[in-house]
């Protein structure tokens, strides 16, 4: 799945991906696979595995 990075809390070291359905997934640094958390921005393209979970859409194995 694809998506773009949609807003980042980079003190606390995750954020959110927004698909082309306007789907919102969090995401851990932690599932960043290629790329250092602390250089993501707001609006880099990245492909992920998509997950829903009893707490909401998640985002893993993220590559940028």
């Amino acid at each position: 799945m694809t998506g773009k990075i949609h807003r980042l809390i980079k003190d606390k070291r995750y954020g959110f991906i927004r698909d082309k359905q306007n789907n919102d997934y969090f995401f851990h640094a932690s599932s960043i696979k290629n790329a250092d958390f602390d250089y993501l921005e707001v609006g880099t393209e990245v492909e992920f595995e998509d997950e829903d979970t009893e707490k909401g859409l998640r985002a893993s194995d993220i590559y940028v």
